[in-house]
């Protein structure tokens, strides 16, 4: 249960913090695995460019959980359990 209240908060996070690019690169990159290589060509951009784009949407998502109340830590502590 509290698992997927945090889920629900990372989602609505990815909603509202993330532009839709930063939400596309990252979603790519991090969640599906595609390579950078692959993903900067399909975003008609450079490597340097999308590392940039994944690194800024890291940074607001964290920045937005962290106002939200909910620590990195915290957030890796509860899905590490099993």
């Amino acid at each position: 249960m509290e698992r997927q209240d945090v889920l629900d908060r990372i989602n609505k996070a990815f909603e509202e913090a993330l532009t839709t690019r930063q939400r596309s690169a990252l979603e790519a990159v991090v969640l599906e695995g595609v390579p950078m290589d692959v993903v900067a060509e399909r975003m008609d951009t450079n490597r340097n460019a999308l590392y940039k784009l994944v690194h800024d949407a890291r940074r607001k998502l964290r920045t937005y959980l962290e106002e939200q109340g909910l620590s990195m830590e915290y957030i890796m502590n509860l899905f590490e359990q099993e």
